[in-house]
């Protein structure tokens, strides 16, 4: 990083990344908040969320739909993996 910033702010940060690009900013990510840094990310790939996030912020409509751990998704959910987690999500409550 150019400067040392306590925040990281990054929208949609790999895409138009080929796979060794991500996986290198992936792991700087991963060591960044190993340092400390809080970092706010944007993703519509629910893998790089699952594998990079404490907490996620589900958005629909301007409005918090969920607020919590990719863990709790799973539990409340039943499933195994983030999208189809916060795809249930949507079906049962956004949706019905």
């Amino acid at each position: 990083m150019l400067f040392n910033p306590k925040i990281l702010i990054l929208d949609e940060p790999t895409s138009g990344l080929d796979p060794v690009a991500s996986s290198i900013f992936k792991d700087a990510l991963i060591e960044e908040r190993a340092a400390g840094k809080t970092i706010i990310l944007t993703s519509h790939i629910m893998s790089e969320v699952e594998e990079l996030a404490d907490e996620v912020v589900f958005l629909l409509d301007g409005k918090i739909r969920f607020h919590g751990s990719p863990a709790e998704i799973f539990q409340s959910t039943g499933e195994s993996n983030l999208e189809r987690g916060i795809a249930r999500m949507m079906v049962e409550t956004v949706y019905p």
